[in-house]
């Protein structure tokens, strides 16, 4: 199973064992990370992204632009040319298992991945695309060992997740979270934004794209449409809009005459200090509080409901 689709550029793997682990994305996942151009080779993957990392476990040691990959065995060098986005901060992303094989897993980890050796830990966290097929019945000759929502198992020569009541699972995450992660998103912010996409009824065909060479016009003029960008969420490093519907992350600060949604508004009872303040736009400030970032809309200025930005979504 070929693990490529159609994004900025397509990930480029040399590596069987890297394609085999990720092959139950390619079903299931709306869009692909960020990297321009991915190359793994079986544990040796080679980093020319001004980037060398050493980690030690979860560790991570950082210099500027550089940092050097030190894993027990397990050595990860990745080639991506075009990211604009900066990434000299520790990863905020979580360990999310994508594969496993009858040696070991594999995990995602913001914009690279591990190879791990042993059974998934109990309170591993998972991709839903390791969910077992929803015809399966379970079968306790089938489970290899036991995870916090269920059981990890082996089905017709393939390793899947059960799980009973995906509804009360805590350690499942979504392809939109997982991708998400890769730009290098926090993952509770991940999954606010992946909240307010399905709260718009957006599904899988939905992509989530972050544009690191193109500016909202530009992406505008391509794509031809006659549409606003409709600004959903703000972080200190980029705006995440709606664009039809499709899901765009630009890096850097809103534009001065963004239009943005009542998912960006500040708590009702926030009280404006100089201090939070990031910068301006024409709708209101943007302001940092607690870790989060809002806009704290001027005097009557009113943000879009999302009622009516879900009224306003071309049809799909």
């Amino acid at each position: 199973m070929n693990f490529t689709k159609k994004y900025q550029s397509i990930i480029l793997c040399s590596s069987a064992a890297f394609a085999l682990a990720m092959a139950p994305l390619a079903q299931t996942t709306p869009t692909i990370f960020a990297q321009d151009k991915s190359t793994v080779e079986d544990k040796d993957h080679d980093h020319d992204h001004d980037h060398e990392h050493d980690h030690e476990g979860h560790d991570h040691d950082h210099e500027g632009h550089d940092h050097d990959h030190d894993h027990e065995g397990h050595d990860h060098d990745h080639d991506h040319e075009g990211h604009d986005h900066d990434h000299d901060h520790e990863v905020a992303g979580e360990q999310i298992v994508v594969g496993i094989t009858e040696d070991g897993y594999t995990t995602s980890h913001g914009d690279h991945f591990h190879e791990n050796s042993g059974e998934v830990p109990f309170d591993a966290i998972l991709s839903e695309s390791l969910l077992a097929p929803e015809d399966y019945q379970f079968n306790e000759d089938d489970v290899v060992s036991e995870v916090e929502d269920g059981y990890i198992i082996k089905s017709n020569g393939e390793y899947y997740l059960y799980v009973e009541d995906l509804s009360k699972s805590k350690n499942v995450r979504s392809n939109d979270e997982l991708v998400l992660q890769s730009f290098g998103l926090h993952p509770e912010v991940a999954k606010e934004i992946k909240a307010i996409k399905d709260q718009l009824g957006l599904d899988e065909s939905s992509e989530i794209i972050y544009e690191y060479e193109h500016t909202p016009e530009e992406v505008a003029e391509e794509k031809g449409l006659d549409l606003e960008f409709i600004v959903l969420y703000v972080t200190e490093e980029e705006y995440v809009t709606l664009y039809g519907r499709d899901i765009y992350l630009f890096p850097g600060q809103a534009p001065e005459d963004a239009i943005f949604a009542e998912t960006v508004a500040a708590p009702s009872d926030y009280e404006l200090k100089d201090e939070d303040v990031l910068y301006e736009t024409s709708a209101g400030k943007i302001v940092k509080v607690d870790d989060r970032v809002y806009l704290l809309a001027n005097d009557g200025q009113s943000l879009m409901p999302l009622d009516q930005v879900k009224e306003g979504l071309p049809q799909a």
